[in-house]
């Protein structure tokens, strides 16, 4: 093996475990098994690079490919986006009743989900705009976050970046967009703001995984007393 200078990891938990990183989305979606079938309600609960990964009421065979429509918002003007997939594996849901299955992409365009949750927070901020609503605002940082998580994966940590910065102004308390932008910085080396993002995910009520705080404190030249202090009461 050669040695070299190690790149940062790429998901800020079980980071040193997974090929690729996923990020939590929690989308409502529908799937269908057959051409003529009737919709069933599912739960896309976290992307990857490769697909996501779905909760579901029935057991689905694994090789089943399933049309899959992922709703960015309940407004029945908002463009969802339109998909064929394919079961990889499948489990129980750890967290509850029916199933967890893992699903890759078959036909989708890379940029898709890029363009239209831009698009839907684009409607958002227009909506905000016209009528000033919190929850507007709350639904607008959740598809801004949701767009930076995106960018994460693709490696394009300026845009990433954008939409964590666009999450925050959207909804000042949102702590998870905190942490995201810290990890950002982390991976771009930037980690005095790293650090001031992780203090304020942390200020906010996010619980900061152990692994990344102790690679965060290692590449920014910390000492093993600060990260004592600041990992007490962490699990």
């Amino acid at each position: 093996m050669v040695k070299g200078k190690k790149r940062p990891p790429e998901g800020p938990s079980n980071f040193k475990r997974r090929q690729n990183p996923r990020f939590a989305i929690s989308l409502r979606s529908i799937y269908w098994q057959e051409k003529n079938s009737e919709g069933q309600p599912c739960l896309a609960v976290n992307i990857s690079r490769g697909g996501l990964q779905l909760q579901v009421a029935e057991e689905i065979a694994v090789g089943q490919n399933l049309k899959l429509k992922i709703l960015i918002d309940s407004r029945p003007e908002s463009n969802p986006i339109e998909t064929e997939v394919q079961v990889v594996w499948k489990g129980i849901n750890p967290k509850g009743d029916g199933y967890r299955i893992g699903v890759r992409f078959m036909d989708i365009c890379s940029s898709s989900p890029l363009l239209i949750l831009a698009k839907g927070g684009r409607c958002l901020g227009d909506l905000r705009d016209k009528y000033s609503h919190k929850g507007i605002d709350s639904k607008l940082a959740r598809v801004y976050q949701i767009l930076g998580k995106i960018y994460i994966y693709k490696d394009d940590p300026n845009f990433a970046i954008l939409y964590f910065c666009k999450s925050i102004e959207a909804d000042p308390n949102q702590a998870e967009a905190y942490f995201y932008r810290g990890f950002t910085y982390y991976r771009k080396g930037v980690y005095g703001k790293s650090w001031e993002d992780i203090l304020k995910a942390r200020e906010l009520g996010f619980r900061v995984p152990k692994e990344f705080l102790e690679s965060l404190n290692q590449v920014s030249g910390g000492s093993k007393e600060f990260l004592d202090h600041f990992s007490k009461g962490l699990a």
